[in-house]
């Protein structure tokens, strides 16, 4: 749905879009009506939020056009800003009936998306030498049942 992160605290809900571009390019009105839609179906899902704020980040500037649209739709936008480094290696515990299993996800992995940081001992890390360090071995490549 083109949302890049999902923001969640105290009932406040914050979708959040990055685009990260060339310097020559400019961000226009279409990516903040769709950051702007996936707002709105966000918050007609089963959503109990107080409040979904959409967010938009860039390196780069906004047209005259996107930042009128911004404002009128009361899209938060931040540009010309600088990208600092962040962990982007997901580290998770997966519990089963076989006890915990410590796995970290590369942003190219097959679950990557779909994998969640949100229970005790899951975290994020800078790279696989710390994932590693923490006891994480690398997920395994599904290849569906035989």
């Amino acid at each position: 749905m083109g949302r890049d992160l999902i923001v969640k605290k105290n009932g406040v809900v914050h979708i959040i879009q990055c685009k990260y571009w060339a310097q020559r390019k400019i961000i226009h009105e279409k990516h903040i009506a769709q950051l702007f839609g996936t707002t709105i179906q966000y918050k007609l899902s089963a959503t109990k939020a107080k409040e979904v704020v959409p967010v938009f980040f860039t390196n780069i500037t906004l047209s005259d056009t996107a930042r009128l649209l911004s404002e009128y739709l009361g899209v938060k936008y931040f540009e010309s800003e600088d990208f600092q480094d962040f962990p982007r290696i997901k580290c998770n515990v997966n519990r089963n009936e076989l006890g915990e299993t410590k796995i970290y996800h590369l942003p190219m992995d097959q679950q990557y998306d779909r994998t969640k940081i949100s229970s005790r001992g899951d975290f994020f890390a800078y790279t696989v030498r710390e994932a590693m360090e923490n006891g994480s071995r690398r997920t395994y490549r599904w290849h569906g049942s035989k």
